[in-house]
C-alpha cells in the first residue's frame, strides 16, 4: 500500500512576514501526517504539536528572543509572552488550515498496481498510471467533517465504499459519481472532461455528466456499465457480467466498444513499454477485448492485429502497430 506525498511548502506563502513560523508549523504538521490518533489522544497530540513548536520555532513560546532580556515577572514581561502565545497559537491555526486545503495525492506509475486506504475506511484499488486526489480526511478542517466524501480520480480505480450516512463522489474527467456504499470501477484515462466509464459489481450508483442537470443521471445496479461520452452528453447504460468488472486488478483486460488506439494506450501502461501505432495505421476502429489474464505483450498485440488486418513489430524501445 502506497503512502501519500507530504506536499510541499506553498510558494505562496514564501514571502508572507511570518513565512518562517509557518514554514515550521507546515514541518511539524507533515511529521505527524502519517501517525494515527484515536479520538481519546486528541489532547496529547494536541501537546505533541505544542511542544514540538516549542522546540522548532522561532517563536517559542515564553522563551526570549536571541538579545531579548528574560521576563523578570513585570507586566510588559507576562504581555511579550502572552503576545507570544498568541502569535505561536494564530500560526499553528493557520497552518493547519492551510495544510488542510492542500488535498493527498495517491499516483500509481506505469506497470504498477496499488490499493491505498481512504480516511473513511473505504479501499480503492489504482490501476496502473493512474492518480487519486481527496481532502485530508475527509474534513475542511480538523473536527469538522465534510457534508460528503469527495474525491478525484483521473485514470482506473476500483472503488469499495464503505456504508456512510455522508455520501461518497467521485469526479473523474466529464462525470459525477455519487454512492452511499457500494463496489464500483471507474475509469477516466482521458485528460478533460472525455469519456468516462462506470461499471458496478454491487450496490447501486448514480452517474451525471458533469455540465448536466441531475435530474439527467443515469441510475445503475450490479452488472451494469454506463458510459460518458464527454461532460454534457447523456450517460448511456451497457450490461456487463460481474465477473468482468475491475478484472484488471487480477491481471486482466476488458474493453467494450473501444478504440484500438485507446487500447494501446493501456496496454503501454500495464506493460510499461511504449506502444505505438504507425501514422498509416487506422487506430478509430472500436472493439470488444476480453482477456481475464493478459499473457506476453506480443501475443495480445497479434490478436489486436488479426482482428484489425493490420501488423505489428518490436521497435529499438518498444512496439509499434502499422
Amino acid at each position: 500500500m502506497n503512502e501519500p506525498r507530504t506536499p510541499p511548502f506553498p510558494d505562496s506563502l514564501t514571502s508572507e512576514p511570518d513565512a518562517r513560523e509557518l514554514r515550521s508549523v507546515w514541518a511539524v504538521l507533515g511529521d505527524l501526517e502519517g501517525s494515527s490518533v484515536s479520538s481519546a489522544d486528541t489532547d496529547s497530540a494536541w501537546e505533541s504539536v505544542r511542544d514540538r513548536l516549542g522546540r522548532d520555532s522561532v517563536l517559542s513560546i515564553g522563551a526570549p528572543r536571541p538579545g531579548e532580556a528574560a521576563s523578570d515577572g513585570s507586566t510588559s514581561g507576562v504581555l511579550a509572552g502572552l503576545l507570544r502565545a498568541a502569535v505561536v497559537a494564530g500560526l499553528l491555526l493557520g497552518g493547519t488550515w492551510i495544510w488542510h486545503q492542500v488535498p493527498v495525492v495517491h499516483s500509481v506509475g506505469a506497470g504498477e498496481l496499488v490499493s491505498v486506504m481512504l480516511p473513511d475506511g473505504s479501499e480503492v484499488t489504482l490501476n496502473a498510471g493512474s492518480s487519486l486526489w481527496h481532502r485530508r480526511g475527509f474534513r475542511p478542517f480538523p473536527g469538522m467533517a465534510a457534508d460528503q466524501r469527495e474525491v478525484r480520480l483521473q485514470g482506473e480505480a476500483f472503488f469499495d465504499v464503505i456504508p456512510s450516512d455522508r455520501p461518497f463522489q467521485v469526479e473523474a474527467a466529464g462525470a459525477r459519481i455519487t454512492v452511499l456504499g457500494t463496489r464500483f470501477n471507474v475509469r477516466a484515462r482521458a485528460e478533460g472532461d472525455t469519456e468516462v466509464r462506470v461499471s458496478v459489481e454491487e450496490g447501486r450508483v448514480r452517474v451525471v455528466a458533469a455540465r448536466a442537470a441531475e435530474a439527467e443521471g443515469l441510475e445503475l445496479g450490479g452488472g451494469e456499465s454506463g458510459w460518458l461520452a464527454d461532460a454534457a452528453s447523456q450517460p448511456r447504460r451497457d450490461e456487463i457480467p460481474i465477473q468482468r468488472i475491475g478484472a484488471w486488478r487480477g491481471g486482466g483486460l476488458v474493453a467494450v466498444d473501444e478504440a484500438l488506439g485507446t487500447i494501446l494506450e493501456e496496454l503501454a501502461l500495464r506493460y510499461d513499454v511504449p506502444v505505438r501505432v504507425a501514422p498509416s495505421a487506422d487506430a478509430s476502429g472500436r472493439l470488444n477485448v476480453y482477456y481475464r489474464e493478459l499473457d506476453s505483450l506480443e501475443s495480445v498485440l497479434s490478436d489486436l492485429a488479426i482482428q484489425q488486418g493490420l501488423s505489428y513489430r518490436r521497435t529499438s524501445d518498444g512496439w509499434e502497430v502499422f
